[in-house]
């Protein structure tokens, strides 16, 4: 909540800064740097691979790659001036993910997707500081979310049916105790 108040504030900040500024010169297009946070805020690994943790984290990672995926894909397709919103908010959406506990069975699966998605915010940051251009942008976005979807895929794929067998295990126990 509070990073969430630090970007919000940065955002209206820079939006202040460039309204009391100084007019810009007509030949030069507005400042549109953006400045994401470093992914090096800390994971949290939980040890061995507990049903709850493993469930919550499945659908909650799914969630937000899910998210992530569509939101950065649209963003693509914004001015280069309205994309201030929309960086912000995939930042937050990265953040949820990295403070997800993981267990440790999941954590390949956990890392990979991190890595997909810091490509694409070091892609828009890029564009942003005027180092990329619109096409390569867009290339290195589409690129990273397909790399997210099918590389990732097959490892979230391990971690559903471990979550399957674990609650079919949970099921026959239950079972076996006599509960409905």
């Amino acid at each position: 909540m509070f990073r969430m108040r630090v970007a919000l504030a940065l955002a209206l900040s820079m939006c202040w800064l460039t309204a009391c500024g100084s007019p810009a010169r007509p030949a030069l297009p507005p400042s549109t740097t953006v400045h994401l946070p470093p992914l090096s805020m800390e994971i949290v690994i939980v040890p061995g691979c507990k049903l709850e943790v493993l469930e919550s984290w499945y659908e909650v990672s799914t969630a937000l790659h899910e998210m992530y995926r569509t939101e950065s894909l649209a963003a693509l397709d914004l001015p280069p001036d309205e994309q201030m919103p929309a960086l912000v908010h995939l930042a937050d959406v990265r953040r949820r993910l990295v403070q997800q506990p993981v267990p440790e069975c999941a954590a390949t699966a956990h890392g990979v997707a991190l890595a997909y998605i810091e490509q694409v915010a070091n892609a828009f940051e890029a564009y942003s500081n005027g180092s990329l251009g619109r096409e390569a942008l867009r290339r290195e976005v589409t690129a990273a979310m397909e790399g997210l979807h099918r590389k990732n895929a097959s490892l979230m794929a391990v971690a559903e049916a471990r979550l399957a067998r674990a609650l079919e295990e949970r099921r026959a126990t239950l079972e076996a105790d006599g509960a409905p």
